[in-house]
């Protein structure tokens, strides 16, 4: 099992902004100090930020939230552009402190390096990885398939986790080796299972 003490303190040197929680309750209050009201978040496509419920906690207060997976946005990803706060996992997080996604269309990827006054990636330990070629292969073998599945994306090989059609759940990559300059990215990791 990858640490979770070294991985926060690579992030750190990464110029990342990182906390470790102990599970979701934890995280979820020490978010709600983020969450002010006249505020507006936007979330990126992910089972993670799904599992947590933080759409609906974030409805609750009243802060203009767009997450294209819910009906009233789907097919409007470029709302999300609008918002102060932003809101995903990563697919993989590395020891040494990398960030790792994929993306369908690009709208996570680019919501991530721009726009936004704060950026939230909230990964579980089961996240965690030693390496860059680790988080490639865990994307490979967990994320695209189980990704896959759940888009009831057809494959035209019949093989889930191929990357090479248009229906791929991973048509980009991004690793992000540290923090963008003038950047506001926050990684909280949660020690349980979140995602995949």
């Amino acid at each position: 099992m990858i640490n979770l003490m070294r991985t926060k303190k690579s992030l750190i040197q990464n110029g990342f902004i990182c906390e470790i929680f102990k599970n979701e309750k934890e995280l979820l209050k020490h978010l709600d100090y983020y969450f002010k009201e006249n505020s507006s978040a936007a979330i990126g496509g992910s089972v993670t930020i799904e599992q947590l419920g933080i759409y609906d906690i974030l409805k609750e207060k009243n802060i203009e939230t767009f997450w294209h997976w819910k009906d009233d946005f789907k097919g409007n990803e470029d709302l999300a552009t609008r918002s102060n706060i932003y809101l995903t996992s990563a697919n993989a997080i590395t020891e040494d402190g990398g960030l790792f996604f994929v993306d369908q269309i690009g709208n996570r990827i680019s919501s991530i390096c721009f726009g936004h006054e704060k950026v939230f990636i909230i990964a579980g330990r089961n996240k965690l990885v030693k390496s860059k070629a680790e988080a490639e292969e865990r994307v490979k073998n967990i994320s695209v398939p189980l990704n896959t599945i759940r888009h009831n994306a057809s494959v035209e090989n019949g093989e889930q986790g191929d990357t090479t059609t248009v229906y791929s759940t991973a048509n980009m990559e991004l690793y992000l080796k540290k923090n963008p300059e003038n950047r506001d990215i926050y990684v909280f990791l949660v020690n349980v299972d979140l995602g995949y």
